[in-house]
């Protein structure tokens, strides 16, 4: 099966996966995450459609961004969403708000805090997704529950960020059921958030991001609008 035939399946997938969840299926977006993928494949993925494009690492961001500027028409090329997915050190926040439109793994104040004091100097907002560990496992990163509801308002009140919504990360486990309780958690934190916010002037969040190559189904079936795909896109995996 060849890259163009992978994403079609996913693609497939993911509506029906959408359709009995009674999700909205415009609300379903593929993140092709590339931090394992040849070069070729990212551009080949790019040229098929999917402009959602993740990484980990900003030295892979660094080095990928001038061959696919070279290999893709500009138009293309300004058609990418950079997303930031990996953990994220305070001293790298000006170089990674240079190229994203979203950065999903913001998981304390003080991060938010780094960040919104950049975008006020570039004057511009900086779109972010409040990371939450929903495994409960040390070796993951992201704000436990207990606290993500207070660490929400709190980035809420910075002015120079937006909060789009939520990102957890399941648990690597051989049975992606295991991961269902974690996303079934998540989502219910993300609707008490909205709850709550639509007595407010602020937004709602629109964006829930959770499922990998190995969960992606599941998580679509507990509600989640953005699904993080690497290997079973670029390995068949």
């Amino acid at each position: 099966m060849n890259l163009k035939q992978r994403i079609e399946l996913i693609k497939n997938e993911i509506n029906q996966a959408v359709i009995c969840s009674q999700t909205s299926a415009d609300k379903a977006r593929i993140v092709c995450v590339t931090k394992y993928a040849k070069i070729e494949d990212v551009i080949d993925i790019i040229k098929l459609g999917y402009y959602d494009i993740a990484e980990n690492y900003l030295q892979e961001v660094n080095r990928k961004m001038p061959l696919l500027k070279q290999a893709l028409s500009p138009e293309q090329f300004s058609l990418i969403n950079w997303h930031f997915i990996g953990h994220l050190q305070r001293n790298k926040a000006e170089a990674v708000i240079d190229f994203s439109q979203l950065i999903q793994s913001v998981d304390s104040l003080r991060l938010a805090q780094r960040i919104n004091q950049i975008a006020a100097k570039l004057n511009r907002k900086v779109n972010i997704l409040v990371q939450v560990n929903i495994s409960a496992e040390e070796s993951k990163f992201g704000i436990g529950f207990s606290d993500a509801e207070k660490l929400f308002f709190e980035i809420l009140k910075l002015e120079n960020i937006n909060i789009q919504g939520v990102m957890g990360i399941g648990p690597l486990v051989a049975d992606p059921e295991d991961s269902r309780p974690g996303f079934k958690q998540l989502k219910i934190f993300y609707d008490k958030i909205n709850q709550a916010l639509s007595i407010t002037e602020y937004p709602l969040m629109s964006v829930l991001s959770m499922g990998m190559s190995s969960d992606y189904i599941v998580a679509l079936q507990e509600g989640s609008t953005m699904v993080r795909i690497g290997s079973a896109i670029f390995k068949g995996e």
